[in-house]
């Protein structure tokens, strides 16, 4: 047996899921719990009241257990909630998802400006996920002012999202694209040696490894 990073295992296998075994350099024995996906890691350090569990204060973070509950599909903390998602894998082909199925982290709570003006960019974009159940029909105005990224594209009232082959997209248990990759998070759980109590850590795919079988030579 050998290991291999996740990030090198995902780019030979194409797609990671939940449930697979890793470690760490100082944990020989985690889960995956599932792949959150934000706009830096700094967000979830901060937004989940964690602490560093080592000194590689950049590999691995510890999360304080009566801070954070966490659900099959989501994690929460007062009234902040985050996805997880049970699959990551890199897009075989250019696609095109509707904005209303997409979880967009660089989108929340941003502003910017734009001819002088502030725009909120979470505006726009909480509009198509609040009435998502309804639908929410997007004017000419509204997309002109709101200057998303070229990659957005605007038709018969819906946004698109243009997602290009190579890219990382997480997905939800039934298979279908619920974001694309900014900054993933892996979040792992494991049994603490000492006290038996279930725990919990964040790490980056390039500090986790996987058993795979060698090659024979």
């Amino acid at each position: 047996m050998e290991k291999k990073r996740l990030n090198d295992y995902l780019e030979k296998e194409g797609e990671l899921s939940s449930g697979i075994t890793v470690s760490s350099s100082l944990i020989k024995n985690l889960m995956v719990y599932g792949f959150i996906n934000c706009k830096c890691r700094t967000d979830i350090i901060s937004g989940y009241g964690l602490k560093d569990i080592n000194s590689y204060g950049d590999v691995e973070i510890g999360i304080e257990p009566s801070k954070c509950h966490f659900f099959s599909f989501f994690m929460k903390q007062d009234n902040k909630v985050t996805p997880i998602y049970p699959t990551i894998s890199i897009c075989q082909e250019n696609t095109v998802v509707d904005v209303k199925e997409l979880y967009i982290p660089s989108f929340i709570g941003v502003y910017r400006s734009i001819n002088g003006g502030i725009v909120s960019d979470e505006s726009l974009y909480s509009n198509i996920k609040r009435r998502f159940g309804v639908g929410y029909e997007v004017t000419e105005k509204e997309w002109a002012k709101a200057g998303w990224p070229s990659r957005y594209t605007l038709k018969n009232g819906a946004v698109f999202s243009q997602i290009q082959k190579g890219e990382i997209v997480l997905k939800d248990a039934d298979g279908c694209i619920k974001s694309v990759g900014e900054s993933i998070v892996v979040l792992c759980r494991y049994i603490h040696e000492e006290t038996g109590e279930l725990r919990f850590i964040f790490s980056r795919l390039e500090h986790l490894y996987h058993e795979v079988k060698g090659t024979k030579k």
